[in-house]
């Protein structure tokens, strides 16, 4: 799957963000206590910082995709005990908590390293560098030491956290792109094909009535043959096409709708407004049609008179286009125009989730006060 770069850079900012914290946690209570001088204080800590965002990418690159996400918890468990346990272990090697605390550069004690120093024993044989608060409030080595392997054990456990969460986030998102991709090939392949047989009831009824209209009215039957031939020429150049410019979709719109009123019966009318001058971008390829082609299945009638409306109107600010389909609905057999292999309605509004999700409005309303079938689509063009 191509990652465009801007959310590479997001990824890998969320990554620093997530290992910082809890990486940098063991530098703040020396930091606060003033402990941190000289460069051996510090390159010790960061050492421990290191070793922590080193865990994060062992944790997300190896041990999450190799044992964890292949079904393998146990083993995982124990070797992300491994690691908290040698990341533990390094730390009390290097001294970190027991004697940098109490030690400036090159070792040289602190002057404020006084109050952590034991004193006489007391009454009860307790000196007071044993206990849990020296004279003045100062804090024992031990309990130093017990507080850093806490605060180090914590970073751990956030570590390993922060990056189990991160991966296993990611991983269901990129399950959901790759079922979107799956649909939205699969929506294409499925237009690709219908493309190329635009409804074989249409091509072979149109091709009936320009024959009829040979004897009738030859000029007429010269318009529907080069509306036709436009049409299969559209349908045949965009079949690997995924979106074309707004006007080729008008005219596309156009011919279909001037084919289709070859059939119609003289109590039909057809009502197709749009604006002279069209503000182009890009749309999906024949999107609109099936909208169309609904119409003509469903509001057709030989006996009763009907209107069939299509409206397409923009948003002169920012081109957003409204696009609105109005028909009364007659049982399919008396139109004659049933489809039978449209690409339909339900595949229409998936094609719309898909393409433009959170960005277009559809409005599909059955029974109107005038007894219409009513479809409002509002989108946006690229």
């Amino acid at each position: 799957m191509t990652i465009a770069p801007t959310q590479r850079l997001t990824t890998a900012v969320s990554q620093a963000a997530t290992v910082a914290l809890p990486a940098l946690l063991p530098l703040l209570p020396p930091l606060l206590r003033g402990e941190l001088r000289g460069w051996a204080a510090w390159g010790a800590h960061l050492l421990v910082s290191g070793l922590l965002v080193g865990l994060y990418f062992l944790n997300t690159r190896v041990a999450l995709p190799r044992l964890l996400l292949r079904g393998r918890g146990g083993a995982y468990l124990l070797l992300a005990a491994g690691l908290i346990a040698a990341v533990l272990g390094i730390s009390q090697l290097s001294g970190i908590g027991l004697t940098r605390g109490a030690l400036g550069q090159h070792g040289r004690p602190r002057p404020d390293a006084a109050a952590d120093r034991p004193g006489p024993p007391g009454p009860l044989g307790v000196t007071p560098g044993d206990a849990p608060m020296g004279p003045g409030g100062g804090r024992g080595p031990l309990r130093r030491v017990n507080d850093f392997a806490m605060i180090l054990l914590l970073s751990n456990i956030l570590v390993l956290g922060a990056g189990t969460l991160n991966v296993l986030n990611q991983r269901r998102l990129d399950e959901a792109e790759g079922r979107r991709r799956a649909e939205r090939a699969r929506l294409e392949t499925e237009l690709a094909y219908l493309r190329t047989q635009l409804n074989p009831h249409v091509f072979f009824n149109t091709l009936n009535t320009i024959y009829a209209l040979t004897e009738l009215d030859v000029e007429q039957a010269r318009q529907a043959l080069l509306r036709l031939s436009r049409l299969m020429r559209y349908l045949l150049a965009q079949t690997h096409e995924t979106q074309v410019q707004l006007s080729q979709e008008v005219e596309f719109l156009t011919d279909y709708v001037g084919l289709m009123q070859l059939r119609l019966t003289p109590n039909m009318q057809v009502v197709f407004e749009r604006p002279e001058t069209l503000r182009n971008g890009l749309l999906a390829t024949m999107l609109l049609q099936p909208f169309v082609e609904n119409a003509f299945k469903y509001g057709v009638s030989t006996t009763q008179p009907a209107t069939i409306f299509i409206g397409l109107t923009q948003d002169p600010a920012d081109g957003t286009l409204t696009f609105e389909v109005r028909n009364q609905v007659f049982p399919v057999p008396q139109s004659g125009f049933a489809v039978g292999s449209g690409i339909g309605l339900s595949n229409t509004r998936r094609r719309l989730e898909l393409l433009y999700p959170g960005r277009h409005i559809l409005r599909v309303t059955e029974h109107t006060d005038t007894d219409e079938f009513t479809i409002h689509l509002t989108l946006p063009l690229t």
